[in-house]
């Protein structure tokens, strides 16, 4: 459980972010080294999402703000599949000890100084909400800037950084590896849905999948929602 009084938290109203262009010192890591176990053996990152891996599309989106995008494999076989997608990869100094862990190591490898977290299995994560998060985080002077959405904080899809992150080497050298302890030690802003819908922005970036269920259900979703869109 996460203690919320060890954050900030506060609803921030801009405008609408439109904006989507490289930012100077921003850089990109998606956490990829997870087992997916309850996806009956797939990885869940390489799973075609609107005719495009999960992990690719999440580099595309960080590629329009980000100078740096970096991948956490955890093996050589991961690594590989990446590759081929072509996207750099990193591998984990300590595998399959979670995403924080992953996050840490991923981030001695980065140069910029404030850096877009992702979880691999996030198809509708958005450039948009990242920007608008940045702008918070730019703002705020925090050392992250995390979602709340649908009463859950989301720590994998956010945004932080790097001197923060850096001083919780004694916790991790320690042998701490929940991503909870990381949000109490950091202190970060923490964003209510309520501001970014006033920004205009769809809840959804958040959304992760774990289960072949989740995945059909997203998809479907998905394609309503295009389907919305393109007559709407």
């Amino acid at each position: 459980m996460i203690n919320r009084s060890a954050a900030r938290k506060m609803q921030v109203i801009h405008n609408i972010v439109t904006d989507t262009e490289i930012r100077p010192g921003l850089g990109g890591i998606i956490v990829a080294g997870g087992r997916s176990s309850r996806m009956k053996g797939e990885m869940k990152s390489l799973l075609p999402f609107a005719g495009t891996p999960i992990i690719k599309r999440i580099a595309i989106e960080m590629s329009q703000l980000c100078q740096s995008i970096t991948v956490a494999a955890a093996n050589e076989h991961q690594a590989e599949q990446y590759r081929r997608l072509e996207l750099t990869v990193t591998m984990d100094d300590a595998p399959d000890q979670g995403p924080l862990v992953a996050f840490y190591s991923a981030l001695q490898q980065v140069e910029e100084e404030l850096i877009w977290l992702s979880a691999c299995d996030m198809p509708l994560a958005t450039a948009q909400s990242a920007a608008w998060m940045l702008q918070q985080l730019t703002d705020s002077g925090a050392n992250a800037v995390i979602p709340e959405i649908g009463g859950k904080l989301h720590p994998l899809q956010a945004l932080y950084r790097k001197e923060g992150v850096q001083q919780l080497a004694s916790l991790i050298a320690d042998g701490e590896r929940r991503m909870g302890v990381m949000v109490r030690q950091l202190e970060p802003l923490i964003v209510t849905e309520q501001s970014f819908k006033a920004a205009g922005i769809d809840l959804n970036f958040v959304c992760n999948i774990n289960t072949p269920e989740e995945y059909e259900d997203m998809q479907y979703r998905f394609r309503i929602s295009e389907e919305a869109n393109e007559y709407g």
